[in-house]
């Protein structure tokens, strides 16, 4: 058998030969999962913000191609991903978010945007995933099991607000007042 040697073990590859006897292989895989800062928010316009923590508690192996997504639904789209600890904005390709790696033990802040058309209160699910020779051409192309983690919002600009204005600059609280709307 040929191997490939990756992290703590090295670069390079290794041959093994079990000379009659049955190998053994453990392997170690990362442990990941998406922290929102909060999981519920109330959007202002068409555009709703999630702040997540991506985090590997592993101390064994790192994640190589993270990506992180969602597919759309009738009413919600993520359409961009900005890494806050530079600012850079990742765009899709196409519905999938290239993260990179993260390395064991770490843990990197992400915030996530969508655009919604409706007024409802409404959610998307967040799909992240890791894979260890290249990133999947889009969520329906990735085979292996991804972890999920649900982003709920409630659209505010949608509530009725009264700004009264009056010629009056003085106001005696305990009088009674009538406004016409």
């Amino acid at each position: 058998m040929i191997f490939e040697r990756l992290n703590y073990l090295g670069s390079g590859y290794d041959t093994l030969t079990a000379g009659g006897n049955s190998d053994i292989i453990n392997y170690s895989r990362p442990n990941l999962s998406i922290n929102p800062q909060e999981q519920y928010v109330f959007a202002q316009s068409d555009t709703v913000e999630w702040d997540v923590r991506i985090v590997n508690s592993s101390s064994l192996a790192s994640a190589n191609f993270l990506w992180i997504g969602a597919k759309p639904t009738a009413n919600v789209k993520v359409v961009q991903v900005i890494d806050l600890a530079n600012g850079n904005k990742i765009n899709p390709s196409p519905d999938i978010f290239k993260l990179g790696s993260l390395g064991v033990s770490s843990q990197h802040d992400y915030r996530i945007r969508a655009v919604y058309n409706n007024c409802d209160p409404d959610s998307i699910e967040v799909l992240m995933g890791y894979d260890c020779r290249n990133y999947p051409d889009s969520i329906d192309n990735y085979n292996c099991s991804t972890i999920s983690q649900w982003l709920y919002y409630e659209p505010v600009n949608t509530r009725l607000e009264a700004d009264v204005k009056d010629s009056i600059t003085q106001v005696y609280l305990c009088e009674d007042k009538t406004y016409t709307i």
